[in-house]
């Protein structure tokens, strides 16, 4: 059996439809933890803007953007004491701030990687207390980075429940790929990797739905085992998703100690990586966003061309 024959659409739709189905408790990731700091800066989710920093404890503070006084916008603010201070008369706003705009903040969670915020009332999701997040390894070297696609976040997710397009879209990257086990619950692979010209890595990789808007890859067996890479789809409006990915890479050789060490070299050289594949793979999820929602796609005849 081919590849095109393997990776048929109506098999992946059904897993799709049950990671969709599953709990999300209203989170979705906002950025990179280290990207949040003591400047306000906006962010578009699910269609509105929020503005988000820092207070001097290290707590993380997302509210709707939007000065109460006159509407201004608190996109680079200055922060002081735990307030975002409005750029037009001073206003300041945060925790202790002007209740109009305390009313509006919502749950945050930093996990040390990624910082979430929970829009249960927007998403129309029962809330939880914390994100559902697959088990990471208890050290390793993280990365995270990020995009924009015109598409839904169940495109992403549709993107990463086809691992068959890898040794194809991804040539550069993959060789083969092979399905171990295909369950309700989780999808194995083995994998082989391009670790430098011919040279390749070949691992066991299981994808898993933690959530409606994440997919995990764990490394379960081979170079790297415990290894993940956290792909998590954020809703900017309609027709616009960001895809935030943390990969958190791990290995139980002794050596790892002296590559930790050099997790400064090493951490641009796996972003690169990274990047280069969701250049890619955003470009297959918009794709598939546009066949889906087009009608212009499907070719349905005409009522004269049927006569015929």
């Amino acid at each position: 059996m081919q590849d095109w024959q393997r990776s048929n659409p109506s098999s992946i739709d059904r897993t799709l439809q049950r990671s969709l189905a599953l709990p999300g408790g209203g989170w979705v990731v906002v950025a990179r933890s280290t990207d949040v700091g003591r400047t306000a800066v906006v962010h578009r989710l699910t269609g509105q803007d929020f503005v988000v920093w820092r207070t001097r404890q290290g707590n993380v503070v997302v509210g709707r953007d939007g000065c109460p006084h006159m509407g201004a916008s608190f996109d680079r603010a200055q922060v002081v004491g735990d307030c975002a201070v409005c750029p037009w008369h001073g206003l300041r706003v945060g925790p202790e701030g002007h209740p109009a705009f305390a009313a509006t903040m919502a749950p945050t969670h930093d996990d040390g990687y990624l910082v979430w915020a929970r829009l249960d009332e927007r998403l129309s999701e029962a809330p939880s207390d914390t994100p559902h997040v697959s088990q990471r390894p208890s050290t390793g070297i993280g990365v995270v980075v990020s995009t924009v696609a015109q598409c839904e976040p169940r495109d992403v997710l549709a993107n990463r429940l086809d691992p068959w397009h890898a040794k194809w879209f991804h040539s550069y990257a993959f060789s083969d790929i092979r399905i171990v086990s295909d369950t309700p619950e989780a999808l194995s692979a083995e994998v082989s990797y391009r670790i430098r010209g011919r040279y390749l890595a070949r691992v066991i990789a299981e994808f898993t739905t933690p959530d409606p808007r994440t997919i995990t890859m764990t490394i379960t067996e081979g170079e790297g085992q415990g290894s993940v890479v956290e792909t998590h789809a954020t809703p900017i409006d309609d027709t616009t998703t960001a895809i935030i990915e943390l990969t958190i890479a791990t290995s139980d050789r002794s050596g790892f100690v002296y590559a930790q060490r050099l997790a400064p070299i090493i951490k641009p050289i796996l972003a690169a990586r990274q990047q280069r594949l969701w250049r890619d793979d955003a470009a297959y999820a918009e794709r598939l966003y546009r066949v889906r929602t087009s009608a212009s796609l499907t070719d349905k005849p005409t009522k004269k061309s049927r006569s015929k």
